[in-house]
């Protein structure tokens, strides 16, 4: 009897023990969200026309996400580029637009989602900039949370504005008094490059405040991909990131409200880093620039200096690479940075994370390198961190018929299981307390019925 009481009354104790020593459960990573679309991922081919890979996103604050399309053929009006709306299922919002989508007014001779920038502004209205055209002018237009049409924008229409050579949006930027930045590329073909920066009001007038008239060149030697980044600040300040072939190079330039260059930013307004040839850039919440390439990622303080604590003299060299190209760079919540873009593992969706250090982040895998398998050729144009945690990638997934290949649209979303459904609730001392003294009353109760 004694024997038996001392080995269950043990055994209680040696629980009660472990609900302290072991607390929440560990070992998840990022994975394929069950609850958004397919298995986390959802295809759409517009309705059977294959076309209209999927590019920049905006997360809203429902949950909801906001993704442009390319090029889709619509009856009467040729190729044009439409809005979509997903809820937190991957299902299209039919609140939004009609039936989901809003077809905008930009046309191209093309399919690519990359010229299409949104920004929201702190009255939840929608700003949109694309191009009506191959070579410009940039054009802007607002919509309302629910896709219609903003009549207080530009008399109702589209403010569009011509640099006096051929010019293409690439970036939006909405500032903290809801005036609206775009900058993209300009160039006079076979000669000089140039990024071109516009500041418009809040109504789409140009500010003409800045630069001249409300518009800004900035000459870049052999410039490459054009606009990476572009960030207002809070005080009216603006940072514009490209880089340049000549040699491969990093430029992000500073500029002051009214567009000439800040003083206090770089060496006379400019950073010129010729250790990577940016891809790709994103701001921390810190105010810290984030830069990134295939093999590369660079972080930079406010003032454009390097960030020590970051890798090596803020650059850290990725050992090995998920991507020939990094197409877009973000930084979640957490202060992890995640990218996407052209991956070497061609038939999957690819993200890689590297924590704030600069590490590889192993939540994403144990190189850091989270791949979703689909079978098909796959790009990844998009990363965004919203504010939940979770991180969402568009791009687009090759479906070839006979010799034919269509472009259709992913959209994935993954989330931290750990954080969301793989956790063990932690218990408070009190907790844990009765749980043990719970334990040892059985026990004893085990005891007796011996």
């Amino acid at each position: 009897m004694r024997k038996t009481f001392r080995t269950a009354a043990g055994v209680a104790f040696l629980c009660a023990g472990a609900l302290f020593v072991a607390g929440p459960a560990r070992g998840g990573t990022f994975q394929p969200d069950p609850r958004f679309g397919s298995g986390g991922v959802v295809i759409d081919s517009a309705s059977g026309a294959g076309v209209g890979a999927g590019g920049a996103m905006l997360a809203l604050p429902d949950g909801s996400v906001i993704v442009a399309r390319g090029g889709i053929f619509e009856t009467g009006l040729g190729f044009r580029n439409r809005l979509q709306r997903y809820t937190t299922s991957g299902a299209l919002d039919l609140t939004f637009g009609t039936g989901g989508s809003v077809i905008l007014p930009f046309q191209r001779s093309d399919v690519s989602p990359v010229y299409v920038a949104l920004a929201r502004q702190p009255d939840g209205k929608i700003v949109v900039g694309g191009q009506p055209d191959v070579d410009g002018p940039f054009a802007l237009l607002r919509l309302g949370p629910n896709g219609e049409s903003d009549p207080t924008f530009a008399g109702g229409g589209i403010a569009q504005t011509n640099f006096g050579i051929s010019a293409e949006l690439q970036r939006l930027a909405v500032a903290s008094n809801g005036e609206i930045l775009a900058a993209g590329i300009a160039f006079v073909r076979d000669s000089s490059s140039f990024i071109a920066v516009a500041r418009y009001r809040t109504d789409g007038s140009l500010q003409a405040a800045f630069g001249s008239g409300g518009k800004l060149l900035l000459a870049v030697p052999l410039l490459d991909n054009g606009a990476l980044g572009l960030f207002a600040l809070e005080d009216g300040r603006v940072l514009v990131v490209s880089s340049s072939r000549l040699p491969d190079t990093t430029l992000i330039h500073g500029l002051l409200a009214d567009g000439t260059p800040d003083p206090a930013f770089g060496v006379a307004g400019i950073v010129q880093d010729t250790r990577l040839s940016a891809g790709a850039a994103a701001m921390d919440s810190l105010g810290r620039i984030v830069v990134a390439s295939g093999n590369a990622i660079t972080r930079y303080l406010p003032d454009g200096s390097p960030d020590g604590s970051f890798g090596t003299g803020g650059l850290v060299t990725i050992a090995n690479p998920a991507f020939a190209i990094a197409n877009s760079v973000a930084v979640a919540p957490s202060g992890s940075i995640v990218l996407t873009g052209i991956p070497f593992a061609h038939s999957a969706i690819v993200l890689a994370g590297y924590g704030s250090g600069g590490m590889p982040d192993t939540r994403f895998g144990s190189a850091g390198i989270l791949t979703v398998g689909l079978g098909k050729d796959t790009t990844g144009y998009s990363v965004l961190a919203p504010a939940d945690g979770s991180i969402l990638i568009a791009g687009e997934v090759d479906t070839k018929v006979g010799d034919e290949t269509f472009a259709d649209m992913f959209l994935a979303r993954v989330v931290d299981t750990d954080a969301t459904v793989g956790s063990v609730p932690t218990l408070s001392p009190a907790s844990l307390a009765v749980a043990a003294l719970a334990l040892a009353i059985v026990a004893v109760l085990i005891l007796r019925r011996a």
